[in-house]
């Protein structure tokens, strides 16, 4: 096996976990996951963009919000994570997950053996309009209810409409064609505000424009080349959605039903600015989570699969089995922690 850089990234998170030290395993997995962004993104050039790609991207954001939890304050994530946080088990909590987490990462970069960015070759540009047309009548259907209540099958058939974003931005940046790339972040702004006033998980809000840069960095290959459209939405998201998701955090229970939650939100989330307990990087903080996984194994030893046994049933539509039981494993950890 070739011998990378990253390797010894691992080798120090583990020195980090016998030494009882936290901070050089943040650290250390902040720079192995960096690493790999910077093999798939070097000299600004889009060489690779799998998923192992994006869990790099998520490994990155999490050992940094890691990072402002234990480096003494330095930067502020808010006091939420801390609230489920069983300090005894916090290095050992952080051993598993950032050693769990490199062999995942070494498995998806093992086992995805294409090295070539994927394309779509002979798209016809009036695909473009029937791809909208498509997506649209199946975001209108989901908010009439239209489609059957379908279960795991139905959240597939939302998926649709942000894969579509995906398409539509490829197609729309790949010619080029200013009027197309408007049409698309209208598109996924009308989405993301929609997300805002009827979801009830925030990451919705953000998932149309991931679609949306995803596309056009596959179209355009290069980071630094995104139109100033897109340039100018992401620093304004950068700005607004740090706050959006705070305020949304903080008052969860209030705005539950509202009619008029997005105009709340809108008005009275980008001005407030003490809602500190829960921010965007406390969110992306799992330090409270792994130490309740090892507080549990610990008093009552491991579960054999039993947290995973949905996976046996989770893609049989609930009409085909009504007595199909409820998926509840993430409430069913909360209970227990």
């Amino acid at each position: 096996m070739k011998f990378r850089f990253r390797y010894i990234f691992v080798a120090i998170l583990c020195i980090g976990f016998l030494l009882e030290e936290p901070l050089i395993q943040v650290v250390a997995l902040f720079i192995y996951s960096f690493s790999i962004l910077v093999d798939d993104f070097k000299g600004g050039v889009v060489r690779r963009l799998d998923i192992s790609t994006t869990f790099s991207v998520m490994l990155c954001l999490t050992s940094f919000s890691h990072f402002s939890a234990v480096a003494g304050g330095l930067i502020d994530s808010g006091q939420s994570w801390a609230k489920y946080l069983i300090a005894e088990h916090l290095e050992k909590g952080l051993f598993i997950f950032g050693l769990g987490s490199c062999i995942i990462m070494e498995v998806l970069r093992k086992t995805i053996t294409t090295r070539k960015l994927y394309v779509f070759p002979g798209m016809n540009p009036s695909i473009f309009l029937w791809i909208l047309v498509l997506s649209v009548i199946i975001f209108i259907s989901k908010h009439f209810r239209v489609i059957p209540s379908l279960g795991t099958v139905s959240s597939f058939i939302v998926l649709i409409v942000n894969g579509s974003v995906f398409l539509l931005s490829y197609i729309a940046h790949k010619r080029n064609n200013l009027l197309r790339i408007y049409m698309v972040a209208g598109y996924a702004a009308v989405l993301s505000l929609y997300a805002i006033q009827y979801s009830y998980l925030r990451m919705e809000i953000v998932t149309p424009w991931l679609a949306y840069f995803l596309g056009e960095i596959l179209a355009r290959k290069r980071l630094m080349s995104l139109h100033m459209v897109s340039k100018i939405i992401f620093i304004a998201g950068l700005i607004i959605y740090p706050v959006i998701f705070t305020y949304l955090g903080e008052n969860r229970a209030s705005l539950a039903g509202k009619e008029e939650k997005l105009e709340r939100v809108l008005r009275e989330g980008t001005t407030a600015g003490d809602a500190k307990d829960e921010t965007l990087l406390g969110r992306l903080n799992v330090l409270g989570q792994m130490s309740n996984v090892v507080n549990l194994t610990e008093k009552r030893g491991f579960y054999d699969g039993y947290t995973l046994a949905y996976l046996s049933y989770v893609f049989i539509p609930r009409f085909l089995w009504p007595e199909k039981p409820m998926l509840d494993g993430g409430q069913w950890f909360a209970v227990e922690m």
